[in-house]
């Protein structure tokens, strides 16, 4: 990203720094328990592969991935991944809908998403900040996203006002058709991005989006 870029967004407003995230986005996670994706059986990690989302056991209970996976349950929040060797990029496919009040990246592996769908009715947090602002991590997650929000995104890649000469950022690139405000609290999302019914609100909280083919601020 080279300094210039333009950061633009459909009735985007800022927020104070430390403002809060949506309530409905926090309680929901409050209750939810936590899935960590593993596709080695009960060996610690998570055996840094990709897989299906919904269908076999590719989910851990235990953080260091030495609980025997499990299906997929809706309403849990997903973790990629179990233990700590998750570094390589890899993809997760989606055959159906599934619901997550919480998706967390904590390794530097990409992990991509595609098909089916992600419902986020009574809000989700979307968290790739663990990718930090290397250069060249460009993260794109095709899934629709459904429901009823909001949705809270914390984002890798740079905020500076020079890109920190990276390239690093997340496109939700589904066909998402979601309602609810998009808070970007971290990160870089890129405008290209379908974040939901054009009613929908974007607002920047630390985080901002960007269109490289652009030269606007807001005041």
């Amino acid at each position: 990203m080279a300094a210039g870029d333009g950061v633009r967004g459909a009735e985007a407003r800022r927020v104070p720094a430390g403002g809060g995230r949506p309530r409905a986005a926090t309680a929901c996670k409050d209750r939810a328990a936590t899935l960590y994706w593993d596709t080695n059986g009960e060996t610690p990690g998570s055996g840094n592969s990709g897989g299906a989302w919904d269908s076999g056991a590719n989910w851990s209970t235990g953080a260091d991935g030495d609980v025997a996976p499990q299906g997929w349950v809706n309403g849990d929040s997903a973790v990629f991944s179990a233990g700590t060797d998750g570094l390589a990029a890899k993809t997760v496919t989606l055959a159906g809908t599934v619901a997550t009040p919480s998706i967390l990246l904590e390794e530097a592996g990409l992990v991509t998403l595609s098909g089916g769908s992600i419902n986020i009715t009574g809000g989700s947090v979307f968290n790739t900040s663990a990718l930090g602002t290397t250069g060249g991590r460009q993260l794109t997650w095709t899934s629709a996203i459904t429901g009823n929000g909001p949705l809270t995104l914390a984002a890798h890649g740079s905020t500076s006002d020079s890109g920190d000469g990276t390239d690093s950022f997340l496109v939700l690139g589904g066909t998402n058709t979601f309602t609810g405000d998009v808070t970007i609290t971290s990160g870089i999302v890129r405008a290209t991005s379908n974040l939901g019914l054009a009613t929908n609100k974007v607002i920047l909280n630390g985080g901002g989006i960007v269109d490289p083919n652009l030269n606007l601020n807001f005041p």
